[in-house]
């Protein structure tokens, strides 16, 4: 009967330490892989704080673009360029050009 007992306690030996080494290698696994997930994470969250930089550029850059389509609709706007591009001037006024 001692000899059944020793070799039980040897298997269970066995077994307990291959189920050791398997823990072992997971969580040596887990730990590999959670490095690269915060890698990732960081260089997301980088990618994230440049992409909401753009999106306010892009929101002040929607804001003159309104601001200009305003004054496109003014008369000083059409004035200004009947002036610039047409040459046009009013009736009581004098155009002096440079000699060239």
């Amino acid at each position: 009967m001692r000899k059944r007992r020793g070799r039980r306690r040897g298997a269970n030996r066995g077994a307990m330490l291959g189920i050791s080494a398997v823990v072992a290698v997971l969580l040596v696994s887990l730990t590999f892989q959670s490095r690269s997930l915060m890698a990732k994470n960081s260089a997301y969250e980088q990618k994230e704080a440049e992409l909401e930089q753009q999106l306010e550029a892009e929101m002040k850059r929607t804001e003159e673009i309104s601001g200009l389509e305003e004054y496109m609709k003014t008369d000083e706007y059409v004035e200004k360029i009947a002036r610039d591009k047409l040459g046009l001037v009013y009736p009581d006024e004098i155009l002096i050009k440079p000699e060239e």
